[in-house]
């Protein structure tokens, strides 16, 4: 029944069918994967600029005569809001709201 004929060449409809499932497994799971891996390497991305932001402003507070303590500083369409505690000790600490709209912190503490 599954033998072929002299000259025929080309695939059976079951081997099509096979091969067709197959390519649908493999993207349905393989796309998915993609779209969260290109998220959490954004994420990962937004929380190192926060890192940069927040030792930035440290050191310009501490080396720097004259600095202004900003509140908000914005880079590649994400706000990121400065909070300044503290008198001998200082923290600062940088919040942001990350693409899944939940509010990240970071702080860090410089003795003056």
């Amino acid at each position: 029944m599954w033998t072929r004929c002299k000259g025929q060449q080309g695939y059976t409809l079951l081997e099509m069918l096979v091969s067709f499932s197959m390519l649908l497994l493999l993207t349905g799971t393989i796309i998915p994967l993609y779209v969260q891996m290109k998220e959490a390497e954004k994420k990962q991305y937004v929380s190192y600029q926060a890192d940069a932001i927040l030792h930035e402003e440290l050191l310009k507070y501490k080396y720097e005569a004259g600095y202004k303590r900003r509140e908000k500083i914005v880079k590649e369409n994400v706000a990121f809001y400065l909070k300044w505690n503290g008198e001998s000790a200082q923290k600062l600490c940088v919040e942001w709201t990350d693409s899944a709209e939940k509010m990240k912190k970071k702080c860090d503490v410089m003795l003056k």
